[in-house]
């Protein structure tokens, strides 16, 4: 009997405790339903054997540059990944992203911490750390090894216990679900006028698409194929219309236009022999163009080799007008910040002029001598 009661006793006292809060998931700071997203997957890579092989070529270098910004070493991330939200104000188009983090270990604090970019602010047991350069937007470490960035008011809600479930949309879904070996991925809404859109136009500038048949979505996948003792990286590219019809065809004629310029750059000489590999396939109202990069490691290499190439042809592409605005600018700029000249006095210049030396007297020739003869 009081071995009944004092189960009875802890129960009463358990009951008025306050809750245990449960730590939120990555998931849960998603937006709801979003419809833009990219993510890679790190713990994929490494199980896979394709993060060895990247990891002994050129991009090596990179990756270290990356891990001393991120403050914690790329073996430690399992995954990242980037929704974004689009919001209609007036006229403008808003875009809002959150961004999460997830490791096997601690992950750290970010050069941009020490360098005092974000300041700290309690919300309930969790610090914190608001952005100095982006209004509104903040950074919080919800456990060692899940790292979120995103606008101060949703981490709150999102800390504080508002239940979130995070999935996609059906369309994300569509294009992630199901993808054996799917190593990271992107996918963009190309339905309002934003980002992901202005980005297409500017890669397919001769499209001619119907204005009622436009591209909705644009996904790039990056999976592994092939035998495990033998991976391959394989990329697809894939456009979706609403509908099987004029716009479907405008994409394909546009992708294949922009194709027959990147042959032509010069400097992209060495992935041409890749170029002429891509595959194309209709799946319903998806345009899919598809690449075997082979193993990793080459892949790797060839794109550490070209991309410092690569960054040199975009920049060419500048239009020559604007060129020579910002040549006039920094030309008026230079002009203002040299310092005037200095006037010089002139200097008289005194000429030393010498008589030339009086020229000897010659010596007189001795006279020569005779003498008398005597009787």
């Amino acid at each position: 009997m009081k071995l009944a009661l004092s189960f009875v006793a802890l129960a009463a006292c358990t009951a008025v405790l306050p809750a245990q809060a449960k730590v939120p998931t990555a998931r849960q700071f998603l937006f709801d339903d979003y419809t833009s997203v990219m993510s890679i997957d790190m713990k994929k890579m490494r199980d896979s054997g394709v993060w060895d092989e990247m990891t002994s070529t050129a991009l090596k270098m990179i990756f270290g540059m990356m891990e001393k910004q991120f403050g914690f070493p790329l073996d430690a991330l399992d995954r990242a990944t980037l929704v974004r939200r689009f919001s209609v104000d007036g006229e403008d188009t808003k875009s809002h992203e959150i961004i999460t983090v997830e490791g096997n270990a601690d992950l750290g604090e970010s050069a941009d911490v020490q360098y005092g970019r974000y300041v700290a602010t309690d919300v309930d047991d969790y610090a914190v750390m608001l952005d100095q350069f982006i209004p509104d937007y903040a950074m919080v470490h919800v456990t060692p090894k899940l790292l979120v960035f995103g606008p101060l008011g949703l981490l709150e809600s999102v800390l504080k216990g508002e239940p979130r479930g995070g999935l996609p949309s059906g369309d994300v879904m569509s294009f992630t679900a199901g993808q054996k070996g799917l190593l990271g991925y992107v996918v963009g809404d190309l339905r309002p006028r934003d980002m992901p859109r202005e980005g297409l136009d500017e890669m397919l500038p001769d499209a001619a698409w119907p204005e009622d048949d436009r591209p909705t979505f644009a996904c790039i996948r990056l999976l592994v194929t092939g035998d495990e003792d033998d991976p391959h990286l394989t990329l697809e590219f894939v456009l979706r219309h609403g509908k099987d019809g004029a716009g479907l065809v405008a994409s394909e004629k546009a992708v294949a236009s922009a194709l027959q310029r990147v042959r032509e750059i010069k400097e992209t000489r060495i992935i041409r022999p890749l170029l002429k590999k891509i595959k194309h396939e209709r799946d319903r109202t998806d345009a899919i163009w598809r690449l075997d990069l082979g193993r990793a490691r080459n892949a790797a290499g060839m794109l550490g080799t070209l991309s410092p190439f690569l960054m040199f042809a975009r920049a060419s592409e500048v239009q020559p007008i604007q060129g020579q605005v910002l040549f006039l600018e920094e030309v008026a700029e230079e002009e203002e910040a040299k310092p005037k000249p200095v006037e010089k006095k002139k200097t008289k210049v005194i000429e030393i002029t010498r008589k030339p030396p009086k020229k000897a007297k010659a010596t007189p020739k001795p006279k020569p001598v005779t003498g008398g003869g005597g009787n």
